[in-house]
Formats: structure tokens, sequence, C-alpha cells
């Protein structure tokens, strides 16, 4: 820490957790001031920077395969925008490692495995599926979720967030899948999607 002024007094910082920290980060520049009207004539601050580096908790995510039924053409699936029911499924997140008292925002991004260049909200077909004209969407809760490159960077296309304030714990995140008719003559058949879900802690 260096001061510029003429006070003559030996200054002591502390730093004092006052919450959650969710994210690392540094102080450095000028800290405090002593000024007359808008004339600063004696300045603290920190000389070259403190890093703020938090033990924050990672988390590992197991979900089990989904089975989306039958979407029988001609019934379930008529027309361009027709859906099946949705199947439930829920994706565990063991989150651990973290310090005492040190959470994390926990964001997600899937990525389409058999296109991994796809931004849109639809799943594609895996080359080994039969059937044509049908792709797949995951929901949470009521929100399609969409796909993007497979990336923790902060604002990756599609990211989402999961929860805030995460610590060392075990979340349970219900999901939901069903198919969607994309052409105006799907063919029937076997229909599979691949995903993965990317975590980025911010």
């Amino acid at each position: 820490m260096s001061t510029n002024g003429n006070l003559g007094d030996t200054l002591t910082l502390q730093l004092v957790k006052t919450g959650p920290i969710t994210a690392g980060g540094t102080f450095m520049g000028e800290i405090a001031n002593i000024a007359l009207d808008t004339t600063k004539f004696y300045v603290i601050q920190i000389a070259g920077s403190i890093p703020i580096n938090p033990t924050i908790p990672t988390c590992t995510a197991t979900a089990p395969p989904v089975s989306l039924g039958v979407a029988t053409i001609g019934t379930t699936l008529r027309n361009v925008g027709d859906m099946s029911p949705a199947q439930s499924f829920n994706v565990t997140l063991v989150c651990s490692g973290g310090a005492a008292g040190i959470t994390t925002n926990l964001y997600a991004t899937l990525t389409d495995q058999t296109n991994p260049g796809n931004t849109s909200n639809q799943l594609s077909l895996t080359p080994s599926s039969i059937a044509s004209g049908v792709q797949i969407q995951v929901l949470n809760g009521a929100t399609i979720l969409g796909y993007g490159p497979d990336s923790n960077a902060v604002g990756n296309t599609n990211q989402w967030l999961i929860q805030s304030g995460v610590g060392n714990t075990t979340l349970t995140l219900p999901l939901s899948a069903r198919y969607i008719q994309t052409a105006t003559h799907p063919t029937p058949g076997s229909a599979n999607g691949t995903a993965t879900m990317t975590l980025s802690y911010q």
C-alpha cells in the first residue's frame, strides 16, 4: 500500500469478509482519500494488486438416458411444430471441494454432439437414427433450452443459470424432453439425440 501525502502515520489495511464470495478478482488502485471540495490532498492506494482467489466448489453432473416413448406420425405428430408429451428426468449435481462459506453461481451450456455448431433450441438426431423430420427439445420448466459451444466461458451462447450461491451440496435439476415435428412429411423409426452439459462457475 502507498500513500500520497504527509500525515506521518502508518496505516494498516485489513480485508474483512462481509458475505459469500462468488468469484475471484483483485483489489487495486485508490481505496480512500481526503479531499477539500473536489481537490484531493491525501490519497491511499494499493501499490500493485491484492488477488482474491477463493476455493470455490466444483460439480459433477450425472443424468440417466431419457426415453421419449413413441410419437406416432399422423396422431401425436400431424403438422410442423407439433410436439409429443414431455418426459421428465433429473440431472444430479454433486458439488464439493469449496472452502467453508464459499459459494459460486452455477451456469450450464448444452452442446449438440451430432452438430456442435447448433445454436438453436432443437437437438439434432444422431446419424444412426432412422426417423427424419423430427428433432428433440429439452426444457427447464417451461423454458426450452438452446444449444451452444462446449465452453465454460462467461456469456457462452445459450448459457443459462442453474442456481446462484451454490456451495458444497448436492442439487437435483429437473428437466424434461420431447419430440417436435420439423418437416411436413416425417418418416418413422428410431429418433435419438445426444447432448453434453458444460458447467461454468461464475
